[in-house]
């Protein structure tokens, strides 16, 4: 009777033979270098497939990581759709729901994290200007207006978490650069330079010390806290430890290139019970570091090279996504990063021969692609709204139409340009809504209007009253600041007696709903 065709045996059978290498290679160490378009993704739900059919591993006992929530979705359905109902039960997390769930399971080790409730970005920053209002620093805020270095300090202190430095390291930091500092052999600038480096680690050993104890104040955490909590409690607590690294016996991690310190530090103490030969597939692509903000690096993957460094490396160098000339378009001008390559070349050359493969498409484009140099940002939006605005002309519909951008904040500046032409479009994403003009100013009138309580400077609110959307004009403004003045009140007090000015804030009401 000849065998039945699962769904699984259809996958596999579809597979590219660097692909499926990479699903049936499920002992020791293996990292795969997998390009945009290379099924990155079929892969890792296969081989979790594959070694939940061949092995008699409880699918609980798999650990798959991934940056989303949508993601680890995706990677659900894939695999429930291969091997049936098994699938759910495959333990797929963000790195940040995997440290939630060991929190939620173990409360009593994480009191603060297990009851309090984390901040909210604008929770963040307004600890972060408090802080800065509390400690009068002068190398990282030396304004008087805190606020504008606030967005600054809070990634600092981020990163710092993410790379799993906590305040007394950063001491350490300090302690050591003024050791340095007694050099004899140092020149007068290179000592000047170091001076100032000195004081302003030091600042930020202050700010970040004062933050985490705002933060054990008042019951809050944020969601850095997450994951260096529970390593710490992995490596201070045998008990736990053991508990977690007995539980997992397979570890795979998608977009590895873009973890930070302290994921690699969770990832590293929940395998290394394995040694290194451990179980540990990643699936990555040194040339898409996109989560760099994160403290994420080319180095995370040669971390895992010297962790394990009989790591079976497999390169996906057939791509689905794109024509073959942007591939070599992209390979090309990869190549001219010569740092990295000579330093790969060097030190790593399996994995500088494993990303030297230029990725080769199952299809070529008939259009070629073209490159439009401009003298600058003006006429560069004018080209590509004009271009835009021909393409829809000939009948091309506008949906078939994607800009793509370096930055969130230039869909702004293409939105305005867009809007000039009357032509549709639609942002996917964006910028953060706290980054919004018009968020920051109803932002600022909230604070302003806190503040107004304790009889704070009047600076504020005249601000506020400028805003074009509050409707007063400029001699209203003048002269509620000069009645405040002459009559020693707060111009809260005088723009109550003001006639008109409740007229006037209708009409903010309404030019703000607009």
């Amino acid at each position: 009777m000849p065998k039945e065709v699962t769904s699984f045996d259809q996958v596999l059978a579809s597979l590219n033979t660097a692909q499926r290498e990479a699903v049936e290679a499920i002992e020791g160490p293996v990292m795969v270098i997998a390009g945009p378009g290379t099924g990155k993704t079929q892969v890792l739900a296969a081989r979790i497939a594959h070694i939940l059919q061949k092995t008699d591993t409880p699918a609980s006992s798999v650990l798959a990581l991934t940056f989303t929530e949508a993601a680890a979705a995706t990677m659900r359905k894939r695999i429930v759709a291969m091997i049936g109902n098994e699938g759910n039960y495959v333990r797929i997390y963000t790195f940040h729901a995997l440290c939630y769930s060991i929190i939620q399971e173990n409360p009593q080790l994480f009191p603060l994290l297990a009851s309090g409730s984390p901040l909210s970005n604008l929770e963040t920053y307004l600890l972060v200007e408090e802080t800065l209002e509390h400690l009068k620093l002068q190398e990282l805020a030396p304004l008087r207006a805190k606020r504008h270095y606030v967005t600054t300090i809070a990634g600092a202190v981020s990163t710092l978490k993410r790379e799993h430095c906590s305040p007394s390291q950063l001491e350490e930091i300090v302690n050591t650069l003024e050791k340095d500092l007694l050099d004899a052999s140092l020149s007068p600038g290179a000592k000047v330079t170091l001076q100032k480096k000195i004081a302003r680690f030091s600042e930020m050993h202050r700010v970040y010390k004062h933050y985490g104890e705002l933060l054990i104040q008042r019951g809050r955490f944020d969601y850095d806290d997450m994951i260096n909590n529970v390593i710490d409690a992995l490596l201070n607590n045998e008990d736990l430890r053991q508990t977690y690294q007995e539980r997992f016996l397979y570890f795979l991690v998608d977009e590895y290139q873009d973890t930070n310190n302290a994921q690699n530090m969770l990832l590293d103490t929940l395998s290394s019970y394995w040694g290194p030969q451990a179980n540990v597939f990643v699936v990555g692509d040194p040339h898409q570091s996109i989560y760099r903000f994160q403290g994420a690096s080319i180095e995370n993957m040669l971390h895992f090279l010297d962790t394990y460094p009989q790591t079976h490396i497999i390169t996906l160098d057939t791509g689905y996504r794109c024509p073959q000339e942007l591939y070599t378009s992209a390979h090309t001008l990869i190549g001219h990063n010569t740092l990295t390559q000579e330093y790969l070349k060097s030190r790593y050359p399996q994995l500088y021969e494993a990303v030297q493969k230029p990725l080769v498409s199952s299809y070529y484009s008939e259009k070629p692609i073209k490159f439009s140099l401009c003298p600058n940002q003006t006429t560069e939006l004018y080209d590509l709204a004009k271009k835009i605005d021909s393409l829809i002309s000939s009948g091309v519909p506008p949906q078939e139409i994607a800009v793509l951008y370096r930055v969130n904040s230039d869909s702004t500046l293409i939105a305005d340009e867009l809007q000039k032409k009357n032509i549709p479009f639609k942002i996917e994403g964006g910028e953060s809504i706290f980054s919004k003009k018009l968020i920051i100013q109803l932002l600022d009138l909230l604070k302003t209007l806190y503040d107004v309580r304790e009889i704070k400077e009047d600076l504020p609110l005249l601000r506020i009253f400028s805003y074009p959307w509050m409707g007063i004009d400029q001699t209203t403004i003048f002269r509620l600041a000069r009645i405040a003045k002459k009559k020693r009140a707060h111009t809260s007090a005088a723009a109550g007696k003001e006639r008109g000015l409740e007229e006037r804030s209708s009409f903010a009401r309404i030019n703000f709903r607009r």
